[in-house]
């Protein structure tokens, strides 16, 4: 065995080994001679930073667990077309794990299903603005359908583009961004019509 490198590791000197074959009992105690004076120092320092960075570690995927069963309960409920009650377990989902954004995605889902197009926009921008990338696209595509049931078809498409920023393969966001398109260029042909009129 011998010593590979020497690194820094949270202020200790860590030695890297490496094994080589045919060496000695004599190399074999120099080793860990060295190993056991580097890792004394190195021991005191894990026993005290290991548990906290595991706290932190399962910190946040406990946190997600904390509002799964709600989120569960509420997915049960919406495919049983009880939105509201849906709408409400994502509620609690959230009031547990605020930043939940599959949470926040679902009660913009129960919403849309409720016919309340506000909310559920607000549910879905919120859902697309936050740092998890799974659903950002998803959130903006719904959002944009949103905007569509609201007649709003020049904010629907910038949704769409949206959608298609973070998943540019997503056959029904392209689809969906060119029926905007063409009823944006309607709703302007019929604004330019009753002006002439």
């Amino acid at each position: 065995m011998r010593i590979l490198a020497w690194r820094w590791a949270g202020g200790r000197v860590m030695a890297v080994f490496g094994v080589t074959v045919g060496r000695g009992a004599a190399a074999w105690a120099r080793c860990v001679a060295v190993l056991s004076n580097v890792t004394a120092g190195w021991l005191r320092y894990a026993a005290v930073v290991a548990p906290v960075a595991a706290i932190l570690m399962l910190a946040g995927p406990l946190r997600a667990q904390e509002g799964r069963r709600e989120v569960e309960e509420g997915n049960r409920l919406y495919d049983e077309g009880r939105y509201q009650e849906a709408h409400a377990r994502y509620l609690e989902a959230l009031a547990k794990v605020p930043g939940l954004s599959l949470a926040r995605f679902n009660e913009g889902n129960a919403l849309y299903q409720s016919q309340e197009f506000q909310r559920a926009m607000e549910a879905y921008l919120e859902a697309a603005e936050s740092g998890d990338p799974e659903w950002q696209s998803r959130a903006w595509y719904n959002l944009g359908n949103a905007l569509m049931r609201q007649q709003q078809p020049g904010a629907a498409a910038e949704a769409y583009k949206q959608s298609l920023r973070r998943d540019p393969q997503d056959r029904d966001a392209k689809h969906n961004l060119e029926l905007a398109l063409r009823m944006l260029e309607e709703h302007e042909q019929q604004q330019g019509q009753d002006g002439q009129e």
